[in-house]
């Protein structure tokens, strides 16, 4: 079932949106050869102070970080595509 959101909601969720867009781009110019995923977390930690905002994430279920950066090279998370049988 689709719930109807207010138009206060939807403020809140663009507040979030766009402070979540501030951290993507302020850790992506961060992300440089030499960079640890603990400076990015500091980063993301400087934006969302910046922002008056808390992280979803840090201390749930024993989580460390506000951030979840990869230190791989593909950060895609998508299942390969099925092959029919």
């Amino acid at each position: 079932m689709v719930q109807i959101k207010t138009p206060e909601q939807i403020s809140k969720m663009r507040e979030a949106g766009l402070v979540v867009a501030a951290i993507h781009a302020a850790t992506r110019e961060a992300a440089v050869p030499g960079a640890s995923t603990k400076d990015l977390d500091e980063v993301a930690r400087k934006v969302l102070a910046d922002h008056n905002a808390k992280p979803n994430f840090l201390g749930y279920g024993g989580f460390p970080r506000r951030s979840a950066p990869r230190s791989t090279r593909s950060s895609s998370t998508a299942s390969p595509p099925r092959t029919s049988s």
